[in-house]
């Protein structure tokens, strides 16, 4: 299990050609990937209920295609900062692997195994990612500038946001490092891109 730090902003589609052109991105690890992830639930949504959520990812970079299941599980936000536990797992294909999940997470405290064999997808969010390996502060932060859209069913909404995540380091740096941001308009967003999804899932007819 793994502890997710991160810090999500919106940024004015407008303003991309100048936050790509900051000072702090000069001579870092920068990569560009496409990922496609689909959310899993049962029928009741009963994951959702617990404040959980199972995703498959898809990561296309270089003509090379991955596969990681992640389980996302507790943690909370405030002003934009998420904080969660989460298990992620590589698969060979886009097949959820129900028990890979129960054998090495705490996916078994919040559905049994009978409802897990009904999960199901629920919502999409589809994106290209530009990340930026910042040493900042004693700490290592991944930033990333996340462009597509959530969708589910006929319904969908824009994704447009960056993320500041903690691979390293104390929690402390990426509010440090925000301000490093301050010449371009970002701000806090305390959605996920999956409350949005199943937001969107409630609008199902």
């Amino acid at each position: 299990m793994a502890q997710e730090i991160e810090l999500k902003l919106t940024i004015n589609p407008k303003d991309i050609q100048k936050f790509e052109a900051l000072d702090c991105f000069l001579n870092v690890e920068y990569q560009q990937q496409e990922l496609t992830n689909t959310y899993f639930d049962t029928p009741d949504l009963k994951l959702h209920k617990a404040r959980s959520a199972v995703r498959i990812r898809s990561k296309n970079a270089k003509d090379n295609k991955h596969y990681e299941m992640t389980l996302k599980a507790g943690g909370g936000v405030k002003n934009g900062m998420h904080t969660r536990n989460e298990w992620n797992f590589d698969l060979s294909s886009n097949k959820l692997d129900v028990e890979k999940l129960f054998e090495c997470t705490s996916l078994k405290g919040l559905i049994d195994l009978s409802e897990a064999e009904s999960l199901m997808p629920i919502f999409s969010t589809d994106f290209k990612r530009k990340t930026w390996l910042v040493d900042f502060d004693g700490a290592k932060i991944e930033v990333a500038l996340d462009q597509g859209a959530v969708c589910s069913g006929a319904h969908q909404e824009p994704i447009c946001e960056v993320e500041l995540e903690l691979i390293k380091g104390d929690e402390s740096a990426l509010l440090a490092f925000r301000k490093e941001l301050l010449s371009v308009d970002l701000k806090p967003f305390d959605l996920s891109k999956a409350q949005r999804g199943y937001a969107l899932y409630s609008l199902k007819d």
